[in-house]
């Protein structure tokens, strides 16, 4: 019988693939065993925070896949049934929800957790590393500089923009005065708030909103042309830094303008529908405000000033129930680089921090009916009762949003124009409300509203009138 001899280079191929086969298996093990000592701190302090049950590899990711309007009611159903601070996973990466006030401003005040966390990579190629996604280093820098420029000085010199682009836009919506029909106002205001956040970031008409109104945009932009030579805008302010010696480079710039455009003019706009909404769903409010609106200006058409914007403390109210309500930013994100201790537990180092403000908000600890559309939460006795961070639509602390004052007066001078020249009523009721979140949190069905013209005599007067009549 005879046997098959094995040729020597088969035996030395075999050979070779077990070696790498061995050194594959061995490195990966290694690399398995290195990845899980250096977690070993992280997965105990984790076993320590209450949370949903994980699968392997996976984690909790898979919770989170659907359509928007699914993810929004998933997360809401964590809140539901953990206390924050809870935690979970996807993949590798853990992920802590913190929403007590006092929790909150450890986290949002700590230099240990002033990194942002990894999801905002994803906005990189939209946005740059302007202030909102900047890496520490980077955004402690550039803030030093942007913050001191981004005064009330430049914000009065915005208000002639913030004039033009409102008056267009009530032109605009004159068409559905008194007409009865339901129209979307992100059709309409968002167009507006674009053309705001291009003039004073850039100091360039995109003309969003003049494509029914070229004659009216014409004549007021001949009338105005004298402020839009002069105007300093945030390019200018940037500019000028960089050639006093600030280290900004022509991508740096690019990048905070960037920011500012996309910060300032999608938020201002859903804020300012959710709001009008809200004052259609609530004519007794509404009429609170078109009182205040009153107080400054009578029933005269003279234009809204700096100094008027200040003495319109109810709408201020308002506009912080409406954010308190519907806050735009969904959830703010951290990376914590070590160790931190809050109220509970130990955060570890390398986990992420969720904030979202909507489980802060809506709490019922903080806010009485967390759920109905309150001005009077906004008084300055309710604020001075409760933790400074039971409030947190522009976020909190050294990161926080340095845009929040433009952002009010922008919204004050469109709510008060828009509320001298029209009644907003509406069929929505607050239980109609789907939310929906992808960059922003917006209402799934919209901001169905109807107009009509404003009586323009106080609440008390017309309300008079109306007893006598009958």
């Amino acid at each position: 019988m005879s046997t098959v001899e094995k040729h020597p280079q088969e035996s030395t191929s075999l050979t070779v693939s077990n070696i790498i086969f061995y050194v594959f298996v061995t490195t990966l093990v290694a690399y398995a065993v290195n990845f899980k000592r250096k977690r070993q701190r992280l997965e105990y302090l984790a076993s320590k925070i209450p949370g949903p049950p994980a699968l392997p590899i996976v984690g909790n990711g898979l919770a989170f896949i659907g359509n928007p309007e699914d993810v929004m009611g998933k997360i809401e159903m964590f809140m539901e049934k953990y206390e924050a601070p809870f935690k979970f996973w996807v993949g590798h990466e853990l992920y802590i929800i913190v929403s007590k006030p006092e929790d909150l401003q450890i986290v949002l005040n700590n230099t240990k957790t002033l990194e942002k966390g990894p999801a905002y990579k994803f906005f990189l190629n939209t946005v740059g590393t302007g202030l909102f996604s900047a890496p520490v280093e980077k955004w402690r820098r550039n803030r030093k500089v942007i913050t001191p420029a981004f005064n009330m000085n430049l914000m009065t010199h915005f208000i002639p923009v913030f004039r033009e682009k409102n008056a267009i836009l009530m032109n605009r919506l004159k068409k559905f005065e008194n007409t009865g029909k339901t129209f979307d106002l992100w059709e309409y205001i968002s167009g507006a708030a674009l053309d705001i956040i291009c003039q004073t970031a850039m100091g360039y008409n995109v003309r969003a909103q003049e494509e029914e109104e070229s004659e009216f945009a014409a004549a007021l932009t001949k009338i105005d042309g004298q402020y839009s030579k002069k105007l300093k805008v945030f390019l200018d302010i940037l500019l000028e830094l960089k050639d006093a010696g600030a280290h900004f480079t022509d991508a740096d710039i690019r990048d905070e303008v960037i920011t500012m455009m996309i910060g300032g003019s999608e938020t201002s706009a859903l804020t300012n529908c959710f709001c009008l909404t809200l004052l259609g769903m609530h004519p007794e409010i509404q009429d609170k405000v078109y009182d205040e609106i009153y107080s400054i200006f009578g029933d005269s058409d003279r234009p809204v000033e700096m100094e008027d914007l200040a003495k319109l403390t109810y709408m201020e109210q308002v506009l912080k129930e409406t954010l308190r309500l519907f806050p735009v930013g969904p959830v703010f994100l951290r990376k914590v680089t070590e160790e931190i201790q809050i109220a509970s537990y130990t955060l570890p180092k390398d986990c992420n921090v969720i904030i979202p403000p909507v489980n802060t908000h809506h709490n019922e600890k903080y806010y009485k009916n967390p759920k109905q559309f309150n001005p009077d939460n906004f008084t300055p006795e309710a604020i001075a009762a409760r933790h400074k961070y039971s409030f947190i639509a522009f976020s909190g602390g050294a990161r926080g949003c340095i845009g929040s004052k433009y952002a009010m007066l922008s919204m004050k001078v469109l709510i008060s124009t828009l509320l001298r020249k029209f009644e907003v009523q509406t069929d929505v009721k607050m239980e109609d409300i789907k939310l929906k979140v992808d960059l922003l949190m917006r209402s799934v069905h919209g901001y169905p509203v109807r107009l009509v013209t404003r009586d323009r005599r106080p609440s008390h007067v017309r309300n008079s009138a109306t007893v006598q009549v009958n």
